[in-house]
């Protein structure tokens, strides 16, 4: 696989038994933006904010500065690079100010006049003789983004911005104490110092340009700390290492980023429990924990008979056990409460049998994928295996980057949420922090196996159609 490839796909399979629903994320007044996402003049060139435009199917994608004979992506990126302004701040702050980003037909003069609302107030006059100098979108766009590096460089020069707002400072405003987190932040409320402006800003930015890593993805801040899995726009944590291996996951598998990175998912439940832990309530009823619930054991005798040992059994309080759903009753018709790979002894065909159902198993790279190069197998002729429901073909699991093993579709994969998901370019796969030593080679068969989601293009922002395999 050589790294020049164009398209990839992403892919990833949770064993959460139950999805969490991606929540409204909620306005911080203290902290409306990174100050790696705000200063970052490299995160769009000038053809992905062409493209962004033309996604919005805005009348900027088109019109011509008849001034400087530029089109607004070039004035956008050329202001990126000379401040190291983030280009999708200026675009969400054309937005916040002028709707000049969703207008489709051609705005008036006046707000491609004060595209970016510099230096004009409440209290101020267009026609101020003063203010001439900045009218028109390329002074506006270069004057604007300018001003925001400038208070980046008087916080760090005099401690504050001219306004008095620095990180860590309280300020009144609009009658509600806001206390910066950050320079970024800082900066915002010197150029808009309102409540309502800086949440619009935030609502734009997490609306076009918050991305959220794929479902199934492990994440931990570089700096050291917990190790969490991204579901729903959410981050929640493992209580210990074997109740994330125990889920399926890969400890290679675990993605490094910046602190901020994390930050900006809401926290969800923490996860506790190994997969298939034994616990055992205050009255001596014993339970095994199987996809976020408690599956009561019938009797004693059953308990036995499936072979497990009383010596992992854990104690624990009603209190605890009331946190934990319940599940399915155990008896002695669940032969593999825990899960087991059964092989046909005549035909050679593997199932992944866990309680009443068996998942054929369609290719040998899932086989390994899932369960290693040696995984133990148990003979059972054709009527045993016939006793089970068939269920769905086992899929790949959250995480394994794939790509076609013929070379006929030059795309890689990752699986999340048990779909396929797309990566459009090397430098979206690198920024994600995969490792292209990580993708694996499966045929076409096990691709279809995975609906296609959406494509992840972090240099456009914009979501691509993928034609469905």
């Amino acid at each position: 696989m050589f790294k020049k490839v164009i398209i990839f796909t992403l892919m990833a399979s949770l064993v959460l038994p139950y999805p969490i629903q991606a929540s409204e994320v909620s306005f911080d007044p203290d902290y409306v933006i990174s100050d790696t996402d705000f200063f970052n003049g490299s995160a769009l060139d000038e053809q992905g904010i062409q493209r962004f435009l033309e996604s919005k199917n805005s009348y900027l994608a088109h019109w011509v500065d008849s001034r400087t004979r530029m089109k607004p992506a070039r004035i956008i990126w050329l202001a990126a690079q000379d401040y190291n302004i983030s280009a999708k701040v200026i675009l969400a702050t054309l937005q916040k100010e002028q709707s000049l980003i969703t207008a489709t037909e051609r705005p008036s003069d006046d707000r491609f006049d004060w595209a970016m609302g510099y230096a004009i107030c409440d209290s101020c006059s267009k026609s101020d003789p003063a203010l001439q100098d900045f009218k028109g979108f390329f002074n506006q766009v270069k004057y604007g983004t300018a001003i925001l590096d400038k208070y980046k460089r008087e916080i760090e020069s005099y401690g504050e911005t001219r306004s008095g707002f620095a990180p860590g400072v309280v300020t009144t405003i609009d009658g509600e104490r806001v206390t910066p987190q950050n320079i970024a932040t800082a900066a915002l409320y010197t150029y808009t110092p309102h409540l309502h402006g800086n949440k619009n800003f935030f609502v734009l930015w997490n609306e076009w340009f918050s991305f959220s890593y794929p479902d199934g993805t492990l994440l931990q801040a570089n700096t050291g700390g917990g190790v969490y899995v991204i579901y729903g726009n959410q981050k929640r944590g493992f209580e210990s290492l074997s109740a994330l291996t125990t889920r399926g996951y890969k400890t290679e598998k675990i993605i490094q980023v910046e602190p901020e990175e994390l930050s900006k998912y809401a926290t969800g439940a923490q996860i506790k429990y190994p997969q298939y832990a034994l616990f055992e309530g205050p009255d001596g009823t014993r339970y095994l924990f199987v996809n976020e619930t408690k599956r009561k054991f019938e009797s004693a005798e059953v308990f036995a008979s499936l072979g497990f040992n009383p010596e992992e059994v854990d104690v624990l309080s009603q209190e605890e056990l009331n946190t934990i759903a319940d599940g399915k009753l155990i008896t002695l018709n669940d032969a593999y409460p825990t899960g087991a790979l059964l092989q046909n002894s005549s035909t050679g065909s593997v199932f992944y049998v866990e309680g009443s159902v068996r998942q054929p198993i369609i290719d040998k790279s899932i086989l390994t994928a899932r369960f290693g190069n040696n995984p133990r197998f148990i003979a059972a002729d054709s009527d045993t295996i016939k006793q089970y429901v068939i269920g769905a073909p086992l899929k790949l699991h959250d995480g394994e980057l794939v790509t076609i093993d013929d070379g006929s579709d030059q795309a890689v994969y990752v699986i999340s949420g048990g779909m396929k998901r797309a990566i459009v370019s090397g430098s979206t796969f690198e920024q994600l922090g995969y490792s292209w030593d990580d993708i694996l080679s499966v045929p076409d068969s096990v691709l279809r196996l995975h609906p296609t989601g959406e494509v992840l293009d972090l240099d456009a922002d914009t979501p691509v159609e993928l034609a469905t395999k």
